[in-house]
């Protein structure tokens, strides 16, 4: 316990310390007028289904209601709370695997800086999803359909590894797991009908980002991209490949560990990405104890994100992610200088971005597939303290959903919002009435040697170094 705990909380510092201080991306602000909207019984245009919507009201509630908790740090609660949990599950599946050094992978989750970066400053909701994927990975049975339920609730992208559940010789668990998975998508549809869901708008926002998801960077965007006559066609015929290769999954009774960084490093190494995509496999790398490969691809990707966040031309729409780093006024040295953000990395930006990551990522597919060592734990992982921390956690949503006027609450959040913005080192449009998304930043001021990007810099030194530390060892 005293180790799980010191996971935790080594896990929790950093997520905390850059989540309260800095705002975030354009996500974040797309966060925050949804939050709004949802106190107004508005229906919101997410590619999520209401199990998000959730977070994205409690965020709103929580600026509603406390006036001195910084506008962005509501939003990052539950995402950050999760991602400080993966550490600990890092550490518990390794642990349970008989890996001696099980403490210190998962102290490698815990200060990594790609969760960070896209949990705790980007503001994304992705943490959520694995923590509930890498559960579904580590039980068996109705348990394990529920966790993977979970995970489908709160983000569709998990529906694609759900043939690859499926265990040799294990027919009647993988009947107990769909019925597991059909009974908590059940009950949270009813629960969300019932508050107002509109289940078509919903299926239809979803499927519309799909097909028209927002296109950044990725091997489409590369040189090589002719090879496919669409993005979309070669987002199939990566789909069939994965399948294809199931049946040889299933025979060599791979882990459902590294089928998961199969699954998910073969479609972002081939699809079109946005930064929070980066995250999928972090986790997964490190359970497979695949170090000096997390120890690269954390270093190349770090960087990425870093002059991503830093080039006001990076981003799908100039200058809407410009205030990433930017902090509470208070704060304003932590801000990377000016210099920092100059357009001439965009080159660098590309080759990373379109070449060298989902080279990388490439690589994880590959290597996942031909790996034959580290097989599971004989039996499943004990679950029963993340039952008890989400069961809290959703009888706390219940409890605040009743004891909460939203009318109450929305003139307080409106009230709050303005003055809550101007706490952040931010210069808004005049007469704004609430968050705005052409939010531009001031120039950066902070110093060269203590800023945001030196810090996780530190981080990442600290993470190379004990990842290079490791060694793999066969089982």
């Amino acid at each position: 316990m005293k180790r799980k705990l010191s996971i935790f909380v080594l896990a929790l510092l950093p997520r905390l310390f850059f989540g309260a201080l800095f705002f975030g991306s354009v996500d974040l602000i797309n966060s925050i007028n949804n939050g709004m909207n949802t106190l107004l019984g508005v229906a919101i245009h997410a590619p999520y289904f209401p199990f998000i919507h959730a977070f994205i009201w409690l965020g709103a509630v929580i600026n509603g209601l406390l006036d001195w908790f910084p506008l962005a740090f509501a939003y990052k609660l539950v995402p950050l709370f999760c991602d400080s949990l993966i550490a600990v599950l890092v550490f518990q599946i390794l642990e349970q695997r008989g890996y001696e050094k099980a403490f210190l992978a998962g102290v490698l989750y815990a200060i990594c800086p790609i969760p960070i970066l896209i949990i705790g400053l980007h503001a994304q909701w992705d943490s959520i999803t694995l923590l509930f994927l890498l559960l579904a990975c580590s039980t068996r049975s109705f348990s394990q359909g529920i966790w993977f339920g979970l995970s489908v609730a709160s983000k569709p992208y998990p529906l694609v590894f759900l043939p690859f559940l499926y265990r040799k010789n294990e027919n009647r668990q993988a009947l107990q797991a769909l019925a597991g998975m059909a009974a908590i998508l059940g009950v949270l549809g009813l629960v969300s009908w019932a508050l107002g869901w509109d289940a078509q708008a919903s299926f239809r926002n979803i499927r519309s980002y799909m097909n028209n998801n927002v296109a950044i960077f990725g091997f489409p965007m590369s040189e090589l991209a002719g090879l496919f006559p669409t993005i979309e066609n070669g987002r199939r015929i990566v789909l069939l490949a994965l399948l294809a290769c199931l049946p040889s999954l299933i025979n060599r009774e791979m882990p459902l560990t590294r089928r998961a960084l199969f699954v998910l490093a073969g479609i972002t190494a081939s699809a079109s990405l946005s930064p929070q995509y980066l995250i999928w496999t972090v986790p997964f790398l490190l359970v497979e104890r695949y170090f000096r490969l997390a120890a690269l691809f954390t270093g190349v990707t770090t960087v990425f994100l870093c002059l991503y966040y830093l080039n006001p031309q990076a981003p799908f729409v100039p200058y809407e992610n410009g205030y990433t780093f930017l902090p509470l006024a208070a704060f304003w040295g932590l801000t990377p200088p000016g210099e920092w953000s100059q357009w001439l990395t965009l080159p660098l930006l590309e080759i990373l971005g379109n070449s060298i990551i989902p080279t990388l990522l490439l690589g994880m597919t590959l290597m996942a597939f031909r790996d034959t060592a580290s097989p599971e734990g004989k039996s499943p992982l004990p679950a029963k303290g993340y039952w008890v921390a989400f069961g809290t956690l959703a009888l706390c949503l219940a409890m605040v959903f009743c004891l909460v006027d939203n009318d109450q609450v929305l003139s307080q959040a409106y009230a709050n919002l303005s003055s809550k913005v101007k706490a952040y080192a931010l210069l808004l449009p005049e007469e704004a009435h609430r968050m705005p998304v052409p939010v531009i930043a001031p120039p950066f001021r902070g110093s060269a040697f203590f800023n945001a990007v030196t810090l996780l810099g530190v981080l990442l030194v600290g993470y190379q170094w004990l990842s290079l530390r490791q060694h793999r060892e066969k089982c």
